[in-house]
C-alpha cells in the first residue's frame, strides 16, 4: 500500500485551500498513471478494458472507494474504456484528498 492509499479523505472545510506548484508536483509523483490538466485543477486517468463488464466492475469497486471516502470523482465508462477525473468543487482546484482518492483507486484497478 503506497503512502497516500494508507490515509484517508478529509472534509472539506471553509478554510481548505487549493494545492499548487510543487505541492502538485511531488504527489503526483507518486501516481504515475494519473495526468494533470492543463490548468492544473483536475487528476485524470484513462484505462482501456477488454469488454464492458470489465469496466463496469471497476466503476462499481472505485464509487465504493468515493463512498467511504466521502469524495467522489467523475467516472465516464462504456464499452472498453474507463475515465476518472478528480477534482476538489469547494477549492475550484485539487486537494491532498484528489491525490489520496487516486492512490487508492489504484489499488483496485
Amino acid at each position: 500500500m503506497s503512502a497516500l492509499a494508507s490515509q484517508s479523505c478529509k472534509p472539506c472545510t471553509g478554510s481548505d485551500t487549493k494545492l499548487a506548484g510543487q505541492e502538485i508536483r511531488k504527489l503526483l509523483a507518486e501516481l504515475p498513471e494519473w495526468e494533470l490538466s492543463s490548468d492544473g485543477g483536475t487528476l485524470t486517468r484513462y484505462i482501456e478494458y477488454k469488454n464492458y463488464r470489465q469496466a463496469m466492475e471497476a466503476a462499481i469497486k472505485i464509487s465504493a472507494i468515493a463512498e467511504k471516502e466521502k469524495h467522489h470523482p467523475d467516472i465516464g465508462f462504456g464499452w472498453g474504456y474507463l475515465d476518472i477525473s478528480l477534482t476538489t468543487h469547494a477549492v475550484d482546484g485539487l486537494t491532498k484528498n484528489d491525490f489520496i482518492s487516486a492512490a487508492k483507486y489504484d489499488e483496485v484497478l
